[in-house]
């Protein structure tokens, strides 16, 4: 863990460690790069990872108790308890013993048997994060369970030997750090987006009741392999309210102006059969609407971007760089509002 530097930074009124990964000759290290030919998914996750950063990539600064990876699976959300649990179903092999042990024991449990978590306070039992002093499961959906988790990882609960909270945070941001690294843990990290992302598509959501309940229902069957859906898994990473919020306008505006149809099993593409013609139709208007997005940080109308008059760059233009490099350059539409 020598070689990496874990910063101390501020962010709005809170602040925290922040390591953006390790570089060489000024590039960075542990980049998603999926072998070719690249499959739907493989381009799905790429203009994700472009946006929210590099395999070894860890952030916790924002009271996420940590973030971490190239898809940003955090404490707070209990999507990284749950990632953390699937490594110990993830076999490796040690072929010159023909020893099979789990990836989580390789690589996060120490030599007496403990996980290298137990030093912070904490342990990853059933996908959960559990308290060591107490032994009990904290659940990220409950208010003060989620702040326990959070206190946990910043120090705050106990500094168990650290000197003072910052150096315990830190300290805990260069141990995901240095994991994360590990080229078979990033491989694992892989699988298990795809996984995620999957079965998120068939999950009932309330926001999503009047379109047929489902991210399935929302995006119509016939744009996979175009931009649509990676779009929108980019955007719902960043914020899912927004995400659904600004696709179901855009689906309404395309089922007025006759390119989508509304059906039993969600939005269709309309017409006669010219599916690549009626996607890149339906391509412009969601992209449109994404220009002209006042949306955190998404569009040309954004706050942050007007302010900085141009300076700061908006979450379109990484998403725009992220489809040129998975779908091609002619797959971006023209951008609207750009300063």
């Amino acid at each position: 863990m020598g070689n990496i530097r874990s910063r101390w930074v501020r962010y709005r009124d809170m602040g925290g460690p922040r390591y953006l990964g390790k570089k060489e000759n000024g590039k960075f290290l542990h980049v998603y790069n999926p072998a070719k030919p690249w499959g739907v998914w493989s381009q799905v996750l790429g203009v994700i990872a472009r946006c929210e950063g590099r395999h070894d990539t860890v952030v916790m600064y924002d009271e996420t108790g940590v973030t971490a990876g190239a898809f940003q699976w955090t404490f707070k959300s209990g999507r990284l308890q749950r990632l953390l649990q699937f490594f110990k179903s993830v076999p490796h092999i040690n072929f010159e013993s023909d020893l099979e042990t789990s990836l989580f024991e390789d690589f996060f449990m120490t030599d007496d048997g403990g996980q290298v978590f137990e030093s912070f306070g904490f342990r990853i039992e059933g996908g959960k994060f559990v308290r060591v002093e107490s032994g009990k499961a904290m659940h990220p959906g409950v208010p003060h369970q989620q702040k326990t988790i959070v206190d946990t990882c910043m120090g705050r609960r106990s500094l168990l030997g650290y000197n003072d909270e910052r150096k315990f945070a830190l300290s805990l941001c260069t141990l995901f750090a240095t994991l994360f690294q590990e080229p078979l843990v990033q491989a694992a990290m892989v699988e298990y987006a795809k996984i995620e992302l999957k079965q998120a598509l068939d999950v009932r959501r309330k926001p999503l009741k009047s379109v047929g309940g489902t991210i399935n229902h929302l995006i119509p069957s016939e744009t996979w392999g175009s931009p649509i859906p990676a779009i929108f898994f980019n955007l719902n990473h960043n914020s899912p309210a927004g995400s659904y919020l600004l696709y179901k306008r855009a689906m309404e505006e395309a089922a007025k102006k006759g390119v989508v149809l509304m059906t039993n099993d969600g939005y269709e593409l309309a017409g006669d059969g010219y599916v690549d013609e009626t996607t890149e139709d339906l391509l412009e208007i969601i992209w449109r609407r994404l220009c002209k997005s006042r949306y955190a940080d998404w569009g040309f109308k954004s706050k942050q971007y007007l302010a900085s008059k141009g300076k700061n760059p908006p979450r379109i233009l990484n998403i725009g760089s992220a489809i040129k490099e998975f779908y091609g350059p002619g797959s971006v539409p023209p951008y609207i509002g750009r300063l």
